[in-house]
């Protein structure tokens, strides 16, 4: 017995022996060796398992990763980093970004998110690639349209006037905006996407709420990370986009919408009419030009056109109602603009009215530069693309990173960064800019189409909520708002408490 124990000691030190050197060994000379191979300027890894992400350890996020990054490599265009022992292009030169996601974009279509095909939410716009994404952009682009967003337009003010009644209402001396935006958001996209009107401003434990709640947490980090920095993994464990919970819940809610309206032979004017319409296409088409598009591709994009349609806008409302509680002199001239063109508009709140408020517009793309939603850019090479005026070349498969967030603090582009000042956003500063310094949505053919859409909807609730009320901060407001880790979107960590003081008449 003694002999055999021994043995087996000695076999256990002779295995872990050999694992130890097989993995110092791939991480010395092998995969850590990638881009060294290649001539591109990168950063040595500090550790085997997370490389130049040894911040994971500490829990920080994505975002702060990047920024710590993007400021140990000023000065490189681009340099060559090791997401755990992903081989990942970091870029900062504008030109080239611009190159990456509109000039030479045929090189770069995807966004390099993974998704398993059997997850009936994984086939939305945001996750497609290839000839899916191209079809589905080709008809959904338009959902987002001007003349689209004139017919949502009602919707966002009756909605702005439900915000503005409860805010009256309760007490509001102090009250977390950042949580009644998300509602008044929710309520918006719901109504615009499926024509449901999940009413959760009035009911805050409603069930659309509750699942948006759930959607862009450390779950939906948890499937980008896995997916950009371990697909091959991603794929075998089958990560879902979004929890088991959440996918039942729009899967019942969307069959529910689809069939009432075949049974009732009924219509609207939302997004889910224009994916139906779709899908009877689809069953029509004899050419083959049109993909096979199911009850599911259905359930995909609505649920994709939810969650982008109340996250990033109910947060940068809250955002920039904070940004002018905290200064007053922004109030006072956002108040005077309002009231000044709703008089020319004989005090109704119109959609043209809206656009002619330039700075209030000044104001929702500060609170997009200083808050902005979208904080990294991922794309995958598709094919095999040589950086200009160089003998780089990027290979397929080569995952991009774009580090949006760390372009819209740098000082370089906007002096102190950490103000929020309009004046950034006038028509002539805002021309002086080279245009990759400012990219909330992304741009080329990948950009976010809802980007009308959300400008309204925020310009709304602002119009609705100034009229009727002055902000103010309070005790409880926090002097800077620190961004949660556990969120993909840029989100407050503890929620924005402001109070909001009836105007005299």
């Amino acid at each position: 017995m003694e002999a055999s124990l021994s043995d087996f000691s000695v076999l256990s030190v002779l295995v872990t022996a050999a694992l130890v050197s097989l993995t110092v060994y791939f991480w010395k000379f092998t995969q850590w060796h990638y881009w060294k191979q290649r001539g591109v300027p990168y950063l040595k890894p500090v550790l085997p398992i997370v490389g130049n992400m040894y911040d994971l350890l500490k829990l920080r996020s994505l975002p702060d990763i990047s920024n710590r990054i993007y400021k140990e490599t000023k000065g490189l265009p681009y340099v060559g980093i090791y997401a755990c022992h992903t081989p990942v292009l970091f870029v900062r030169d504008l030109d080239l970004i611009t190159k990456i996601l509109v000039n030479d974009f045929n090189h770069f279509e995807d966004r390099g998110f993974n998704f398993n095909v059997n997850d009936i939410l994984g086939r939305n716009l945001i996750h497609q690639s290839g000839s899916d994404w191209r079809f589905s952009r080709s008809k959904l682009v338009s959902c987002f349209g001007v003349n689209k967003v004139k017919a949502m337009f009602p919707t966002m003010k009756s909605k702005s006037e439900v915000l503005e009644e409860i805010l009256k209402q309760e007490n509001t001396s102090c009250i977390d905006i950042w949580e009644a935006s998300l509602r008044y958001t929710t309520d918006v996209i719901t109504l615009c996407t499926i024509g449901v009107d999940a009413n959760s401003l009035q009911k805050p434990d409603e069930q659309f709420r509750q699942a948006g709640a759930h959607m862009l947490g450390s779950h939906f980090i948890y499937h980008v990370f896995m997916g950009c920095f371990f697909p091959r993994l991603h794929r075998i464990l089958g990560i879902a986009v979004a929890k088991d919970r959440v996918k039942r819940f729009f899967h019942t809610v969307v069959h529910q919408v689809i069939n009432y309206r075949k049974d009732n032979k009924s219509s609207n004017k939302d997004i889910i009419q224009t994916l139906i319409q779709l899908k009877e296409e689809s069953s029509l088409d004899q050419s083959n030009k049109i993909p096979e598009i199911d009850d599911n591709f259905i359930v995909a994009q609505s649920f994709i056109f939810f969650l982008a349609g109340f996250e990033s806008p109910g947060n940068v409302l809250a955002c920039a109602l904070y940004e002018i509680a905290k200064q007053p002199h922004i109030q006072d001239t956002l108040c005077q603009e309002i009231n000044s063109v709703l008089d020319r508009y004989g005090g109704e709140v119109t959609f043209d009215a809206l656009q002619d408020m330039k700075f209030l517009r000044q104001v929702v793309s500060e609170a997009l530069r200083k808050y902005t939603p979208l904080t990294l850019i991922f794309r995958r090479c598709t094919k095999d693309y040589t950086i200009p005026d160089t003998s780089t070349v990027i290979e397929k498969g080569t995952l991009v990173l774009i580090p949006l967030r760390s372009i819209h603090e740098d000082p370089d582009y906007y002096p102190a960064p950490e103000v929020f000042d309009p004046e950034r956003f006038s028509d002539e500063n805002s021309a002086s800019r080279h245009a990759a310094t400012y990219m909330p949505f992304g741009v080329g053919p990948r950009y976010c189409p809802a980007v009308l859409y959300s400008h309204i909807k925020i310009r709304t609730a602002i119009v609705y909520l100034l009229r009727q009320f002055e902000v103010c901060v309070t005790k409880e407001t926090p002097a800077c708002l620190q961004p949660s880790p556990l969120a993909f979107l840029m989100a407050p960590k503890n929620g924005i408490p402001l109070a909001f003081k009836k105007r005299q008449s």
